[in-house]
């Protein structure tokens, strides 16, 4: 076996995303598989899927290639900044990396990380979300279709019958025969009715991860949470105030607070952070973000955003971007940070910002015409949330 490609995912590991479809990881890139194959590698076709995907992708790794849809990983592998790929962090909790050896690839039927999204219910209008994944983008988009025409399309909600079906009920037995540990994704898994009564099935041993927006958590939620043995949660937060209320739109921040105040208050909780999503937005809200993290002592892991190319940090001017870069050697230079999360989360995005960046003017174009649109239809403008005019020109934003 080949320590630099291989990932335990293939053998152990199992993601249903929010159409019911089939992955080895939540990280695995489904635009590299095409759109028939994706059709039939779903819930009620799990044995196409372990035969058709799964035995290719395992002999891949075994012989030292990269899968296409792994690219993920190995783009951070290869900046080299210190950052884990998803795929190095399920090696490491495995500890094959040590014991590579040692690991049975004959085993192929005992699912040890299941990695669940329970459709697209959800509460909130996150501005880099869409339909797909969250219900309530779906409505709005289904009320603004004049103004959200080149942006979010309605999805007809029969992609997301299969959390009804009876095939899932029929397989969560089996796949709760050998799991070790869940990560339950959205949606707002803590929103969704279906995804809360999975929780209430599983067993209490398990290793349980969440990913929430932390906008609601009632007592019986919370009560559900208690019973586990392991509890890991991250809460998605893309800003800090305002800049919260517009980015994540439908939460209010100090409500966010409030549940998250709650959280951390869980007496089985073994870790606690905050994803955050890099994009264009960061240039105003990542320093205020990175400070509150530091001030609460909070862990916080950056992915960058991966739907919307218009949202990316390539839609920021150069001058932007320099001054980017300055904001963060001024908060490093403020703080001497001795905290390994945030300092890790600093290099990623110093090297986006100076390896990867390219300027994108039709990018930058769109997204002032996104941001143009959203702002006519809710009830928070960009302006009001960062202070900042849309000035446009020949549709060049001059400060945006």
């Amino acid at each position: 076996m080949n320590k630099d490609t291989f990932c335990i995912m293939p053998w152990r590991g199992l993601t249903v995303d929010n159409y019911g479809q089939l992955r080895a990881c939540c990280s695995f890139d489904t635009t590299t598989v095409t759109q028939s194959f994706q059709h039939q590698s779903t819930m009620d076709n799990y044995k196409f899927w372990k035969m058709k995907m799964l035995e290719p992708m395992r002999q891949q790794m075994l012989n030292g290639v990269r899968p296409r849809g792994c690219h993920k990983c190995f783009e951070v592998e290869d900046a080299n900044t210190g950052s884990m790929s998803d795929r190095q962090i399920m090696n490491s909790s495995y500890d094959v990396d040590q014991n590579l050896d040692q690991f049975d690839t004959s085993v192929v039927d005992q699912i040890h990380y299941l990695f669940i999204s329970y459709g697209n219910v959800c509460n909130l209008r996150c501005n880099m979300c869409g339909p797909s994944s969250s219900s309530a983008w779906n409505t709005e988009a289904k009320q603004h279709t004049l103004e959200l025409l080149n942006f979010k399309k309605p999805i007809d909600n029969i992609h997301f019958k299969w959390v009804e079906s009876t095939e899932i009920e029929e397989l969560i037995p089996n796949l709760l025969q050998h799991l070790r540990a869940v990560t339950l994704l959205g949606g707002e898994p803590l929103f969704s009715p279906d995804g809360l009564r999975f929780l209430e099935q599983l067993p209490g041993n398990l290793e349980l991860s969440i990913v929430t927006n932390g906008t609601t958590l009632s007592d019986s939620t919370y009560n559900i949470l208690s019973k586990f043995d392991d509890l890991r949660v991250m809460v998605s937060i893309d800003g800090v105030g305002l800049h919260n209320n517009y980015v994540r739109y439908g939460s209010k921040w100090h409500e966010i607070q409030k549940n998250i105040a709650k959280l951390t208050t869980l007496p089985n909780l073994r870790s606690f952070g905050i994803y955050y999503i890099l994009q264009h937005y960061s240039y105003y809200t990542l320093i205020p973000m990175l400070q509150y993290c530091l001030d609460n002592q909070y862990t916080i892991r950056i992915q960058p955003v991966t739907w919307h190319q218009y949202l990316t940090v390539n839609t920021l001017t150069p001058t932007q971007r320099d001054e980017f870069l300055n904001r963060i050697d001024q908060f490093v230079m403020q703080n001497k940070c001795n905290d390994d999360s945030i300092n890790d989360a600093i290099a990623y995005v110093k090297s986006v910002l100076t390896t990867q960046y390219s300027f994108d003017q039709a990018g930058r174009s769109k997204f002032i015409e996104f941001t143009q649109s959203i702002d006519s239809i809710r009830k928070i403008s960009f302006a009001q949330a960062f202070d900042e005019k849309l000035y446009i020109d020949n549709n060049v934003s001059k400060t945006l």
